[in-house]
């Protein structure tokens, strides 16, 4: 069967609706620029798929590194040894007790239909099927998902993604409210993945971070932070606070020899050179526009809200590089990372 054309909104899912009826078997190609990605079927149902560099082994090293536990360099040596022949690495993951059986057969069920349902999100490209007499060889573990499953699922997913992405920025720093500081103890990634995601924030990685690093889907990450939002377990720091740590991270991370104190400086320098775009623009709208007293109180104003940001800052730089909640403010002052005056205009 020849079946190939352009990528509109929805025709993905008539595509499938129609090798689904058909029950069809073959390698569904799409192609969007420099992005390629294949869905293979076996009479009509979806059983793999590969997007760029996202496919099923690389889903099954962070699921067994970071879920399972299991030490990154075996992991990786292991999935080296099989070439691509999932089904044989998945016997071994079995045999050596990696992780349990029902448990990575969900996994690699959840992936398959997390892989497909990325798709639907391309809105340009274009697609080609090229039949197969025979795939059977290439079914993982017997798993078969069902395609009209994977369509409504899809379909769900476009929607809330459009919403989701509005309101959620993936270079935000998230961080645990208070009365969540203490770490779940158990991660049921199928039933609970708000409490994976939960594990990951250490207030240093945005989303992205945390995207690249977990063995979850960008859809799953978003929709667990948009839920531990709505429930109020974590805050989202201000565009401004999220580069000013993750600046001071990436310079600790490339120069490790330097100090907390020298460190500290890019944090500030960061919220400074913030801080004087913003009071540049309206110092002179202040003073011409404004009285001398209103003018006063004006800057006074924009030194607290600076004030306040740079201790914020300086906090949460003290939290993520010792790992300690911060019992006195004075050792901020005893690091000289903020000064007297930073807490006199932080008063008023």
């Amino acid at each position: 069967m020849v079946l190939s054309g352009s990528i509109r909104e929805f025709i993905l899912a008539d595509v499938f609706q129609l090798l689904s009826q058909q029950k069809i078997t073959g390698k569904l190609i799409l192609t969007k620029g420099k992005d390629i990605g294949f869905v293979l079927f076996d009479s009509g149902m979806v059983i793999g798929a590969k997007i760029g560099e996202e496919n099923l082994e690389r889903k099954l090293y962070n699921y067994l590194t970071d879920v399972q536990q299991n030490s990154p360099i075996s992991i990786q040596e292991l999935i080296s040894s099989h070439q691509g022949d999932l089904n044989s690495l998945c016997e071994e993951i079995v045999e050596k007790k990696l992780a349990p059986p029902d448990d990575l057969q969900m996994f690699i069920e959840t992936s398959l239909e997390d892989l497909v349902c990325s798709l639907f999100y391309w809105k340009s490209g274009s697609y080609k099927f090229n039949s197969m007499n025979n795939a059977e060889h290439l079914i993982i573990r017997g798993i078969k998902v069902p395609t009209e499953n994977i369509i409504m699922e899809a379909m769900r997913r476009v929607d809330e993604w459009n919403r989701i992405t509005e309101i959620i920025d993936e270079d935000t720093v998230f961080i645990p409210n208070e009365k969540e500081l203490q770490k779940t103890a158990e991660t049921d990634i199928f039933n609970r993945p708000e409490d994976y995601i939960y594990n990951h924030l250490d207030s240093t990685h945005t989303l992205r971070t945390i995207i690249n690093s977990c063995c979850l889907c960008e859809f799953k990450v978003y929709e667990a932070i948009n839920i531990l939002l709505q429930t109020n377990r974590i805050s989202a720091l201000s565009p401004r606070i999220s580069r000013s740590i993750q600046a001071a991270m990436e310079k600790k991370n490339s120069t490790p020899i330097l100090s907390y104190v020298r460190i500290a400086v890019s944090l500030i320098v960061a919220a400074i050179i913030t801080f004087a775009a913003l009071f540049s623009g309206n110092f002179l709208r202040t003073t011409f526009l404004l009285d001398s007293h209103e003018a006063k109180k004006q800057i006074k104003n924009y030194t607290c809200i600076y004030a306040e940001e740079k201790i914020i800052s300086a906090e949460f730089f003290y939290q993520t590089t010792t790992g300690k909640q911060i019992d006195s403010m004075l050792i901020l002052k005893e690091m000289n990372i903020l000064s007297n005056p930073d807490f006199r205009h932080c008063k008023h």
